[in-house]
């Protein structure tokens, strides 16, 4: 069964993260899925609403450690890697369609940039937020260090993304990274109601809102993105140099 599964339900593409197993960790060929997933979803007629979900009692842990351990990319690859990951956040962010995040249990990483970038983000009472990649020598991605910087502001941001703290379900509503929290068994019926509300709306007037937000946050959301990839690329280049072996362990 693939890693990414695509459904058509109306007017709404639905995309679920399906490494369950593995807490939804981010490998080279989900990730590269994703991207056409999304591509599919936003060039697709009819389809007015995204969905972006992860299959199991997590949305997603990350980039898949053990991947980078046992199979460290080579410099063509990890600029590969890294463009393909910004530009996930990019159809998220710039796309003309919106998207609703669905969250539970741990989003870590590159998983916790992902609900940061969509329009509507549902947050279980089991949602746990993590950024860990300064303990592994690694930088964050997906716009995290202007959005967290937005949305609960510069000290709390850099506390969170520098040292890689447990941001809880509490937590995630007080530094205003989520508006509010929804119990864990209500959460299909809480996507339900918000769908039920978007798609009462004409297409074009989500287009014109989804298209006019893009245009205010471009400029700043790719100084973002490209000041990340610069330090994402550095610190892939001194892990290489540096250390024969990428460590699973954070420094």
């Amino acid at each position: 069964m693939s890693d990414v599964l695509y459904a058509r339900s109306g007017r709404v593409a639905r995309i679920t993260l399906n490494r369950p197993d593995v807490r939804n960790a981010i490998s080279r060929q989900m990730l590269q899925t994703l991207e056409r997933s999304l591509d599919r979803a936003l060039a697709e007629d009819g389809v007015d609403v995204i969905v972006l979900r992860g299959a199991g009692r997590d949305f997603c842990a990350g980039e898949d450690l053990r991947e980078l351990s046992e199979a460290p990319p080579e410099p063509a690859e990890a600029v590969a890697i890294v463009e393909r990951f910004q530009n996930v956040t990019r159809q998220i962010m710039l796309g003309h369609k919106p998207v609703v995040c669905v969250t539970q249990g741990w989003a870590i990483g590159a998983g916790g940039a992902w609900p940061l970038n969509a329009d509507f983000t549902l947050w279980s009472e089991t949602s746990r937020m993590r950024f860990p990649e300064a303990g592994h020598g690694l930088y964050a991605s997906g716009g995290v260090t202007w959005l967290l910087e937005e949305a609960c502001g510069p000290a709390r941001a850099r506390e969170i993304v520098w040292t890689g703290e447990d941001v809880n379900a509490d937590a995630l509503v007080h530094d205003r990274i989520a508006p509010r929290l929804t119990p864990a068994d209500e959460i299909d019926a809480a996507l339900d109601r918000l769908l039920e509300k978007l798609l009462s709306l004409p297409s074009a007037s989500l287009t014109r809102y989804k298209t006019a937000q893009a245009d205010r946050i471009r400029d700043r959301l790719e100084a973002a993105l490209e000041s990340e990839k610069r330090q994402m690329l550095d610190a892939v280049r001194a892990m290489r140099e540096t250390q024969p072996a990428f460590s699973l362990n954070p420094r």
